[in-house]
């Protein structure tokens, strides 16, 4: 909690200047998912949008799976969800 209010404070303070760069970046940052525990833990689940959370199992997927295998990997994906689920 601390990392996250030490940047929301430093965006704040560089948002306050009128550089449009700057508070493009600092806009990115603030959009950005921040999250606890290890990707797949329960923590993980409970602090990430399932947009990141997707991300997460369709690259584990890949990494076991030739990517030629959609089905397969739809698949895989299937079970990380299920998985999380049970969390």
């Amino acid at each position: 909690m601390k990392k996250i209010s030490f940047i929301i404070a430093l965006g704040v303070l560089i948002s306050s200047c009128t550089n449009k760069e700057i508070s493009k970046d600092i806009n990115k940052l603030a959009n950005e998912d921040y999250y606890l525990g290890l990707p797949g833990s329960s923590l993980f689940y409970r602090t990430t949008s399932l947009e990141t959370q997707e991300k997460y199992h369709y690259s584990q997927c890949k990494k076991k799976i030739s990517r030629k295998d959609k089905l397969r990997i739809e698949s895989c994906v299937s079970s990380y969800w299920l998985k999380a689920k049970s969390l």
